[in-house]
């Protein structure tokens, strides 16, 4: 309940917000309104974020037979911004189910595939396999690479004052895989690439 107050009055606020900075843009001709309310939309997407992360993490496991195989393709089909030019190559076996929670799944899936298609130059490579120490997907892109400060904090389990991360996307993908008894890793070398192993 203390949650749900705390999102809502969350929620409302940053619409007073918004509109009282909706209102200064129509009125004064520089930027800051303008700043003021990409910075509200940012907590606010920030917000349900939240709000999908607790609902799935709190929930009951229900481990079903995915098709995982399905599963990624239907996400990079769904996530892969429209008329890009971004090359996404997938290397997938004809078939690979996995026994897992499925929204958790999904959702460490999609935080992945998104930070990739985001922050890549020109290319993605979205692969899974089946090995002795369980599923591994692995998501890699060519972009600038995952900044070392942002992924201290993920690594170490714990934030301080000079280490944060920027936003809930990698904390997300992490808790995800926690959930999900598997192990998460990162690669920044010309790019970043994101293994996920989930024991089968």
């Amino acid at each position: 309940m203390f949650n749900r107050i705390l999102r809502h009055n969350l929620r409302n606020q940053l619409d007073v917000i918004r509109g009282h900075a909706e209102e200064l843009a129509d009125k004064i001709s520089d930027d800051h309104a303008k700043r003021i309310i990409a910075g509200v939309d940012e907590l606010a997407e920030t917000g349900q974020r939240a709000r999908q992360v607790d609902r799935i993490l709190s929930k009951d496991d229900a481990p079903t037979d995915v098709d995982i195989v399905t599963k990624l393709d239907e996400t990079v089909d769904q996530l892969q911004p429209e008329g890009s030019n971004l090359s996404v190559t997938t290397e997938f076996p004809e078939e690979l189910y996995l026994r897992a929670d499925e929204e958790t799944l999904t959702m460490a899936i999609e935080s992945a595939v998104e930070n990739a298609l985001e922050h890549a130059e020109s290319a993605v490579t979205v692969a899974v396999d089946d090995e002795a120490d369980g599923c591994v997907i692995t998501i890699a892109d060519d972009g600038p690479g995952i900044e070392k400060e942002n992924l201290i904090p993920i690594e170490t389990g714990t934030e301080t004052r000079l280490q944060h991360g920027r936003g809930l996307g990698l904390w997300q993908l992490q808790w995800c895989v926690d959930t999900l008894n598997g192990e998460l890793s990162f690669e920044v070398c010309e790019g970043t690439t994101v293994r996920i192993t989930v024991p089968n």
